[in-house]
C-alpha cells in the first residue's frame, strides 16, 4: 500500500493542496508546472528539496525512537536495577547463613554424636 493510498490521498488531493500551498506563498495560480517545464535549475532544488525533506522525516523518527529507548532505559534503570540489589544482598545473606548453619553443625553436633557412640 502507497503512502498516498495509506492516507487517502490522490493525485487529485495531492494537486489541490500543491495549489493552496502555492496560492498562500503568492505564486500564480494556473496549471503546476511539469517536470520539462522546470528546467535544470528547477529540478536540481526540487531535488534538493526532496532529500532535505527526508533527512527530516528521518531525524524526527530517529528522535521519536531515541526517547523511546531512552524511556526504556530509565524505566530498567528506575524498577529493574533495585530489584536485582535486593535479591543479590538475600542472596549473600542465605549463603552466610548457610555457612553459619554449616559451621554450627560441625562443631556442635558431630561431637555430641560422638560420644554417643563411645
Amino acid at each position: 500500500m502507497s503512502g498516498f493510498r495509506y492516507l487517502r490521498l490522490t493525485k487529485v488531493y495531492a494537486i489541490r493542496w500543491m495549489r493552496h500551498l502555492l496560492r498562500y506563498v503568492g505564486y500564480p495560480i494556473g496549471k503546476l508546472p511539469r517536470a520539462s517545464e522546470l528546467g535544470i535549475w528547477g529540478r536540481l532544488v526540487s531535488a534538493f528539496v526532496g532529500v532535505a525533506s527526508l533527512t527530516l522525516v528521518a531525524s524526527v523518527v530517529a528522535f521519536f525512537s531515541y526517547n523511546y529507548i531512552a524511556q526504556s532505559l530509565h524505566r530498567i534503570e528506575t524498577e529493574g536495577i533495585p530489584v536485582m540489589n535486593r535479591a543479590l544482598i538475600f542472596a549473600r545473606e542465605a549463603a552466610g547463613l548457610s555457612h553459619m548453619t554449616e559451621q554450627f553443625q560441625q562443631e556442635f553436633l558431630v561431637p555430641a554424636c560422638a560420644l554417643d557412640l563411645g
